[in-house]
């Protein structure tokens, strides 16, 4: 069995456990059991399964029991807890999935007694106690990783694991980088069984608003209550305790969580933008760039300060990519990860080998840079970076250990060189975050949760031994669908922004799905509007129509509605009323050529010919390059009888595109001309034109039948024409 059958199995038994069918659950627990090698589990289900069946038994005899709900929902709860214990099991003994890594790291921490924890927690909060009688557990062994190792691997946490994880948090003497990292280790283990014990205890790093602690227990919360959001409605006592987080300001830190998630879908989409817009553009030009910039020659003492005059030159010498590059510039500023595709070439090293520094906070003065900048003896303008470096919120905590880690691989003389250059760009982003931060105070908070959110996704996605998990960004990660928001968000505002992020990503089905959700609670002209539009870009137009129809009642906006109004008649087909409110715009947009079109097309559905053709060449004068209005000129003409008009409109579509309707329509008027070889010359090269599909030139044909009857063809002659088409096309393709 694969993890991810498994953990399938396991949210199947959960769904069927929370919708009171506990027999069928305990089947599915059944068919878990030739997987795993611990017989007391098929004990514990026996025991479950015969209190469950007194329970039915009483419940038919009628045998009255005030304490039935509780001794059913205990039983709800002990079933889940056993297939979350097998789901451990099966993981930890089975051939079938790699687990080695976890299977020694758990053999080792079981090793570890409570005074040597105790210990361990005494040495992360002193920076200068030797270390000698530490167990190893890492090639890189120190009090962090072992903790994190053990909050990590350690399945349900007792009241001595929920004290020492605490006793971490609030001992002063700790570093907030290395309590950032105890609740990564707590939320990694949550995710992958769930404990009430460690949800409680994110949320108590959360109340403790240790900064940048408070940020990743609150995601860890997030994806936690999201990943097992199919069972927390058994768990009411625990709703009660989070919902205490409630507040204005939890609900814009859940928003941001929440849309910083579905950016991390985008993720492989601007991967590849990156990879096909810019890499490959300066590949094309990396001779000529080079020869430009003189790099051969840039390291010289004199110039490692001073920019060079031809850069400006390069980039005004390819603007398209000047303007691709500024576009991904405000897409990163914006928390778009556009690094990841750069970044993720650079997670070799053997720093990212051991799991727990993909979650290291990136401070100056971490043990690892430091050890970097003492090996490489380097000036005081690398340690000037790194601190920069620290600060640039663009950039998650993951990437930059691999920029430095970068630097440290290269010769002396490019290293030097390019520390020069970055720490420019560097002090460049870190004022455009400080401009942010005077206009927008909140956005640090934005920022902390868009490094995190990165940094795991990282993780799941490059770490080496990434298949030992589930990852959590293979799930549909729509958080705003889940309890989560009823737990956390107190209002409807959070939807709403988050319903515009994807109408500003054209996502339109999200938006309807989502302003559904809130339109009754704001009656607002504009969320009208915008589900109106979203549901007109999916083309259901009948519902388009009637939020339209509700944002006309407000007096604002007027002209806009009333055009999308009209469109939406007008795809419905009652030409007659979209007439209606086109006109009402024209009043005062008489310039409107998009509107005139639409008109003359209402009027066209409406075989006002003479009407539909003044307009359509009143469009053509004012914009005489729109060659699609030469279009319904012709057939206008065609309608009309006007054959010699007809074909110069039909010339001119030709000479510049054409598709099979231009020849049929062709065809038509050499018939009404009749002109019957040359006619179906043209309907011949109609039906090649289109994959030689007959059968619709066939249909299409007779549709038009009335029209050419209209113009005194002598009806036997359509029968005759069209074998004499079919003939010459078999003829054709034999």
């Amino acid at each position: 069995m694969t993890r991810e059958k498994l953990e399938d199995k396991i949210n199947q038994i959960s769904n069927l456990v929370v919708n009171r069918e506990l027999k069928s659950a305990f089947n599915h627990l059944e068919n878990i059991f030739e997987y795993s090698y611990n017989f007391n589990f098929i004990t514990q289900k026996e025991e479950l399964q015969a209190t469950y069946t007194y329970l039915v038994n009483y419940t038919i005899k009628g045998i009255e029991d005030p304490d039935r709900e509780k001794i059913y929902h205990k039983l709800q709860l002990d079933i889940i807890s056993l297939a979350d214990e097998l789901k451990m099991n099966v993981l930890m003994n089975s051939t079938e999935i790699p687990n080695y890594q976890m299977r020694q790291i758990r053999e080792q921490i079981q090793k570890i007694t409570p005074d040597y924890l105790q210990k361990l927690i005494a040495d992360l909060a002193s920076t200068g106690k030797a270390a000698a009688e530490r167990p190893h557990i890492s090639q890189s062994d120190n009090p962090e990783q072992s903790l994190f190792y053990y909050f990590w691997i350690t399945d349900r946490y007792t009241d001595t694991e929920s004290d020492l994880l605490l006793s971490i948090l609030d001992n002063e003497n700790i570093h907030w980088s290395h309590k950032s990292l105890i609740v990564s280790a707590l939320t990694l283990s949550a995710i992958r069984i769930f404990d009430l014990h460690k949800i409680e205890l994110l949320h108590k790093a959360i109340e403790r608003k240790q900064n940048q602690v408070w940020h990743r227990a609150l995601v860890g919360l997030v994806i936690v209550l999201y990943k097992y959001s199919n069972r927390l409605s058994l768990y009411p006592e625990l709703l009660k305790k989070l919902q205490r987080l409630q507040s204005k300001h939890m609900d814009k830190f859940v928003e941001q969580i929440t849309i910083q998630f579905i950016k991390s879908k985008d993720t492989e989409k601007i991967t590849k933008q990156v990879k096909d817009e810019i890499i490959s553009e300066v590949s094309k030009i990396s001779s000529k760039l080079s020869e430009k910039l003189d790099l051969d020659n840039i390291v010289g003492k004199d110039s490692l300060d001073d920019s060079n005059p031809e850069w400006m030159k390069f980039i005004e010498e390819s603007p398209d990519l000047a303007e691709k590059m500024g576009k991904l510039s405000n897409m990163q500023m914006e928390g778009e990860d556009i690094f990841m595709g750069t970044f993720s070439m650079l997670k070799n090293f053997s720093f990212f080998n051991l799991m727990p520094n993909w979650f290291i906070p990136f401070v100056h003065n971490n043990a690892h840079l430091q050890e970097m900048l003492q090996r490489l003896n380097l000036r005081d303008e690398a340690i000037t970076m790194i601190n920069s470096l620290e600060k640039v919120p663009f950039i998650c905590n993951s990437d930059k250990y691999s920029f430095c880690f970068n630097i440290e691989s290269m010769e002396s003389f490019r290293r030097n060189a390019i520390i020069s250059l970055f720490k420019s760009e560097i002090e460049e982003m870190n004022q455009l975050a400080e401009d942010d931060k005077i206009t927008n105070p909140a956005i640090n908070d934005r920022y902390i949760f868009t490094q995190y959110i990165q940094d795991l996704y990282r993780f799941y996605k490059i770490y080496p031994n990434r298949t030992i998990f589930i990852d959590i960004f293979d799930l549909q990660l729509d958080i705003f669908n889940s309890p989560v928001f009823e737990v956390l968000v107190t209002g409807k505002e959070s939807l709403r922004k988050i319903s515009e992020y994807y109408l500003e990503q054209k996502n339109y089905d999200r938006v309807v799905e989502i302003m559904n959700k809130i339109v009754s609670d704001y009656k607002e002209y504009e969320i009208f509007q915008k589900l109106g539009y979203s549901y007109q870009k999916i083309k259901n137009y009948q519902m388009a129509l009637e939020c339209y129809l509700k944002a006309d009642l407000f007096d604002q906006n007027k002209n806009w509605n009333n055009k999308k109004i009209g469109f939406c008649y007008q795809k419905l087909r009652e030409p007659e009323k979209a007439l209606n409110y086109y006109y009402q715009v024209l009043k005062t947009e008489t310039e409107n050529l998009d509107l005139q079109a639409n008109i003359a097309r209402c009027l066209l559905d409406l075989k006002q010919y003479d009407e539909a053709l003044q307009t359509y060449t009143k469009v053509a004068y004012l914009d005489p390059k729109n060659s699609k209005v030469w279009r319904p000129i012709a057939w206008c003409y065609l309608v009309k009888g006007k054959f010699a008009d007809a074909h110069k409109y039909m010339e001119r579509i030709m000479a510049t595109e054409q598709n099979y309707h231009d020849y049929l329509n062709r065809g038509h008027v050499f018939f009404c001309e009749k002109k019957l070889e040359k006619a179906a010359e043209f309907y011949l090269k109609s039906i090649e034109i289109n994959h030689s599909d007959f059968e619709t030139f066939l249909e299409e044909f007779k549709t038009d039948s009335e029209l050419l009857l209209s113009h005194s063809i002598n009806p036997n002659d359509l029968p005759l024409l069209l074998d004499y088409i079919r003939t010459l096309f078999e003829e054709r393709n034999m």
